[in-house]
């Protein structure tokens, strides 16, 4: 029986995120576990589809399960009507609260307006992940931290290896990923183009940096992006 590649990688995804989160708690500062986690997030949420119902000219989505394993405040969205593909949204993730006297609707509130379709109608829609600051953060702290010292609950954290131009050079990249991903190139080149200088061999940084000189948007490359950064 042939078995689902998405299932296959979800089901590695979800035995491997709480094993990050894990690695990042014992130490905030260790730039490595920084790293693979917004890596893992990034592709966790590129294939994440969530389906939620609304009625249109209205700021939030019904969900019947709970989407917040993966669906976080701030993250920004697009939204999709099954009956009209053409109008739809993208927007920004404000808050996600079970429905008062439910035990199964979630509702996900945005900071747009739905558009109009047709009035007291309850629509089917599609929800994608299109960026989630919390990766940009966790590269952010991958780099930064190597100059840091971290106090957390009375014990200091030392990083041991983020001066190293490899795992800069790889934060870098993830910053660049998420917002070439995100269909924002300008942001994206610089970190890219400092991916390349930390690292001058990182051939998957070129290409990325490459595409958004030809102004090309963000497409995986089969398994090449899947596998270990650096």
């Amino acid at each position: 029986m042939l078995q689902d590649p998405h299932q296959s990688r979800q089901g590695v995804w979800n035995e491997a995120t709480p094993l990050l989160i894990r690695a990042r708690d014992l130490n905030p500062a260790y730039s490595v576990a920084l790293n693979h986690h917004a890596n893992y997030m990034f592709w966790e949420h590129q294939e994440a589809l969530f389906v939620g119902y609304a009625q249109s000219n209205v700021a939030c989505i019904l969900s019947y399960t709970d989407p917040r394993a993966l669906l976080k405040s701030d993250a920004h969205i697009r939204v999709a009507f099954e009956q009209n593909n053409k109008q739809a949204l993208e927007t920004r993730v404000l808050k996600i609260t079970l429905e008062p006297g439910s035990k199964n609707w979630w509702r996900v509130k945005l900071s747009s307006t739905l558009p109009l379709l047709s009035k007291n109608e309850v629509h089917k829609v599609a929800i994608r992940i299109i960026r989630t600051p919390e990766i940009e953060k966790l590269a952010s702290r991958a780099y930064h931290c190597g100059f840091l010292c971290l106090l957390v609950h009375d014990h200091e954290y030392f990083n041991p290896g983020t001066t190293v131009p490899e795992i800069q050079a790889e934060a870098y990249f993830i910053l660049g990923r998420s917002h070439h991903g995100s269909g924002n190139m300008k942001v994206a080149m610089p970190y890219y183009t400092q991916a390349c200088k930390l690292s001058p061999s990182f051939a998957l940084a070129q290409y990325r940096l490459a595409q958004v000189v030809l102004g090309v948007i963000f497409c995986p490359v089969s398994n090449f992006d899947m596998v270990r950064l650096t």
